[in-house]
């Protein structure tokens, strides 16, 4: 079986291309591209050099990088739940989707794999919700596996329900409450990688500075500072303050913001 695996060199990417080569032995094809808001070097050579350590560790696959930076998006804003009043510009990561679509075009592989886990959930799944993308992505002969699923080859149908809203309730819900978190999946992945993973920021921000919280900054205390928690724990004690998962329930339709939540709930788990 050929798998597609896109990867930036993030925890949820580098966990999805890990265990796919090591846990199957099927064809995989990786790729990585820049995106204006991720342009660092530092960044790139940090993928580059997980990229190595996995077909020197693990196995050989099949990896490129795309040439040239993603273009800017233009803004398009869409309610980050459905009937949700707060509002998240979509338009920055389009780019990203047309790429995808043109290396699902080019690779035609049987299955793509993508970097899920539980934070994601503080979302309705965008892509699904906006018709063109939707059918373009996934209406097609290719499985879609999750790599935070506790099976590596569950499909998960894209498509079905048709209705966006059905489709959240039916499928990306009872998705949530099973994928792995960005805490459980860092831990798994072996030390050496774990050891090559880059920051977000380039530099540190502090907790709460007249109002501004850095959600980035924030994640890197909470792993820092948590160490009493395990990886999973981390993820459950962050999906119950943050609304999301099986508490989605708990948001306010008219106030509820993800990062502000994600954000609000590291302040308070960090203990500052």
């Amino acid at each position: 079986m050929r798998i597609l695996i896109p990867f930036s060199g993030g925890i949820n990417s580098t966990y999805a291309l890990w265990r796919y080569l090591a846990e199957t032995d099927h064809e995989i094809h990786s790729y990585r591209h820049i995106e204006s808001f991720e342009a660092q070097d530092r960044k790139r050579t940090a993928a580059l050099a997980m990229v190595d350590w996995l077909k020197t560790n693990v196995r050989d696959f099949t990896f490129w990088e795309e040439t040239g930076t993603l273009p800017d998006g233009a803004e398009q804003l869409e309610p980050v739940r459905i009937g949700f009043t707060q509002t998240w510009d979509v338009g920055r990561i389009i780019p990203r989707w047309e790429k995808q679509e043109q290396v699902l075009d080019s690779v035609q592989p049987d299955a793509v794999v993508r970097g899920y886990s539980q934070e994601q959930w503080t979302f309705d799944l965008l892509p699904v919700r906006l018709t063109d993308v939707r059918k373009r992505l996934f209406d097609r002969d290719v499985s879609v596996y999750c790599a935070g699923h506790p099976t590596l080859e569950t499909a998960i149908d894209f498509m079905n329900p048709l209705d966006p809203a059905t489709w959240m309730t039916e499928v990306w819900r009872p998705l949530g409450e099973i994928i792995t978190g960005r805490f459980e999946q860092l831990e798994a992945l072996p030390q050496a990688l774990q050891d090559l993973r880059e920051k977000e920021c380039d530099e540190y921000h502090p907790p709460d500075v007249n109002g501004r919280r850095c959600r980035e900054c924030l994640y890197e205390d909470f792993l820092e500072r948590r160490t009493d928690l395990t990886g999973r724990q981390k993820d459950q004690e962050l999906a119950r303050l943050a609304q999301y998962d099986s508490n989605f329930a708990t948001a306010d339709p008219e106030t509820y913001a993800p990062v502000v939540a994600i954000s609000a709930a590291l302040i308070e788990l960090n203990d500052y």
